[in-house]
């Protein structure tokens, strides 16, 4: 009886004005359109955003009501609601690159299809791409498979590089960016299109558009709105700062400090972005001695803290082959040992302090120092199991 009720509302709604969106929580969404045997349709909206602003009147056409009521179980989505987060955010880990985007699901949840929408794309455009969705030969969640069957089509190649950065597959995507620019008619490099692909889909610095882009920074400035430095930090950082970029050696860190140097930024913001990738690359490669003097320069230009000179001593201490690095450390922790009032910063302090003794082979400094520690770590009432481990 409750699905016939479903079935005759959803029929009558097919008459009405404009798409039907539902007040439905995504759960509940779900739950009827697998009773109506219907795909369900989410639009991922912002109430900020003027391009989802200006496709209300194009929801509203009776064409769109006739076509998307009829076929479709429809809700939005707000991006900045606590359902957007918990469900396409935290659940799917869905990345959603500009808005407004169409999501389509079957009743069990199972992605089937998806579009993003650009300013001034007319209903009767919509109608088509939501159809597609309808169709198991044209829904793009059989897009990896088609790129993985040889499909190197330009428009295919570009809309699956999005999909990929929606679904957040880096790998993928680095791989459909590659070949987007084997394909790429090289008279046209410095044209809005290839910035364009740089700006919507490149994740990696070794992509070619990034290549030519960081060399051509000027030219940049013709298409991106006063963007481009962002644009290309941006990848630079994705790229520093991924499963990728933690193996990267310290010659390729150098490369990627050079690109932030070609941007504008000075030595310090550099550092500032760039120091912990490097000094772990240094001591992957066994150069200890070398990111130890390279830290503590930094450490003298800046006037680093308590906590600061603590945790780049704990890092030495999990990450460094020798123990060249030893008296710095001691320096540092000696330092910060001066800075700090706080029971709970001095047992952290020693603690470093016994774990870079044991390091080195010094049992009895490792052992006055691990009871500091622990001395320190009762006052401010931490947990004693990893102090008490050094005993």
């Amino acid at each position: 009886m409750k699905k016939i009720i479903l079935l005759f509302f959803f029929s009558l709604n097919a008459f009405s004005q404009g798409v039907n969106f539902q007040q439905l929580t995504v759960k509940e969404a779900f739950k009827a359109a697998k009773t109506a045997n219907m795909p369900l349709f989410v639009e991922i909206y912002s109430p900020t955003c003027h391009v989802c602003q200006s496709f209300m009147p194009v929801f509203n056409e009776s064409s769109m009501g006739s076509f998307f009521n009829k076929n479709f179980v429809s809700i939005k989505v707000d991006v900045n609601s606590p359902e957007f987060r918990e469900y396409f955010d935290k659940k799917r880990r869905y990345f959603i690159p500009s808005l407004p985007m169409m999501l389509f699901f079957d009743g069990d949840e199972n992605f089937l299809h998806h579009v993003q929408l650009g300013e001034g794309t007319p209903s009767s455009k919509v109608i088509a791409l939501a159809a597609e969705a309808l169709n198991p030969k044209t829904q793009s969640k059989n897009w990896a498979s088609s790129f993985k069957n040889g499909n190197r089509e330009m428009d295919f190649m570009i809309d699956y590089s999005m999909q990929c950065r929606f679904f957040k597959d880096t790998t993928i995507n680095i791989q459909v960016g590659n070949e987007i620019f084997k394909k790429f008619d090289k008279s046209d490099i410095n044209g809005r299109i290839s910035w364009l692909i740089l700006e919507k889909l490149i994740m990696d610095v070794d992509n070619g558009f990034f290549q030519h882009w960081i060399n051509n920074v000027t030219t940049a400035k013709k298409w991106s709105n006063g963007n481009e430095v962002m644009f290309l930090e941006n990848i630079i950082m994705s790229s520093m700062f991924s499963s990728r970029g933690n193996k990267y050696s310290s010659q390729k860190i150098n490369q990627l400090n050079g690109y932030l140097s070609n941007l504008g930024r000075s030595k310090r913001e550099i550092n500032n972005s760039t120091t912990l990738s490097m000094t772990k690359a240094l001591l992957r490669e066994g150069n200890t001695t070398r990111a130890a003097n390279e830290l503590n320069a930094i450490f003298q230009a800046n006037n680093s803290g308590a906590g600061e000179l603590t945790f780049w001593t704990g890092l030495f201490n999990d990450l460094a082959k020798d123990t060249s690095y030893k008296i710095l450390a001691m320096s540092w922790l000696k330092k910060a040992a001066g800075l700090t009032k706080s029971a709970k910063e001095a047992a952290e302090i020693h603690y470093q302090s016994a774990r870079l003794h044991a390091k080195s082979g010094d049992a009895k400094e490792s052992k006055k120092a691990a009871e500091l520690a622990l001395k320190n770590a009762k006052l401010a009432k931490l947990d004693l199991k990893k102090f008490e481990s050094l005993l």
